[in-house]
């Protein structure tokens, strides 16, 4: 599920006062943000609700205080990586909706959003820029990009559906979400490393025997 903050924008809706009000008193009165999303022109700086609630009536008793301080003080913001840098990392240009689309279907939602800045974890944006980096389209998943289901298995292997489902494979690399159920699908690479593993402990075995 994506977790909601607020922008600045939106922080100001939220205490009921105007932005430029908002940011005048944060120059004055700093309040740390909890999440930082990178690559966007505009970084997305979030705030939760209970902080800005807070702030403001911090700030009505400003006057009253010996020092300025929060309780979010000396906490680094959470960082997260936005989606223009997702496929800049990836090697892409001018996809940006790429990692949405391609999150979506392999179980990788935005962790957080920002107003409408979406971030992802720094694992979970690795996740997105491996899967990307293999694709030609959006939705090209397949033997030929590097990706591979149970029945994909079955034909690089030359064996039946149901002897694939009968092997222990080894955990699947992701899910990809194509109806209510997640599908298990592995890099083409590491079926072929499982493969030859398997089959050469079972020529040991053989041997062993004779």
């Amino acid at each position: 599920m994506t977790e909601q903050y607020l922008s600045s924008i939106q922080a100001a809706q939220h205490a009921g006062i105007k932005p430029a009000t908002l940011i005048s008193r944060l120059r004055t009165y700093p309040l740390p943000a909890l999440v930082k999303i990178s690559g966007s022109q505009k970084h997305g700086v979030g705030y939760s609700k209970e902080q800005i609630e807070w702030y403001m009536q911090a700030w009505q008793t400003r006057k009253k205080l010996t020092s300025w301080s929060t309780p979010w003080d000396g906490q680094d913001p959470t960082l997260y990586v936005g989606a223009k840098e997702i496929v800049t990392r990836a090697g892409r240009k001018n996809a940006g909706s790429w990692a949405e689309q391609v999150g979506k279907k392999f179980g990788l939602a935005p962790d957080i959003r920002v107003n409408q800045v979406k971030g992802w974890t720094p694992e979970n944006a690795a996740r997105l820029v491996e899967i990307i980096a293999s694709a030609t389209t959006p939705g090209a998943y397949s033997h030929k990009v590097g990706l591979v289901s149970k029945p994909g298995i079955a034909k690089m292997l030359g064996v039946s559906r149901d002897t694939v489902y009968g092997y222990k494979l080894p955990e699947p690399d992701f899910e990809v979400m194509t109806g209510a159920e997640p599908i298990p699908v592995w890099w083409v690479a590491r079926i072929e490393r499982w493969h030859k593993s398997r089959r050469h402990l079972q020529k040991t075995r053989d041997i062993d025997f004779e």
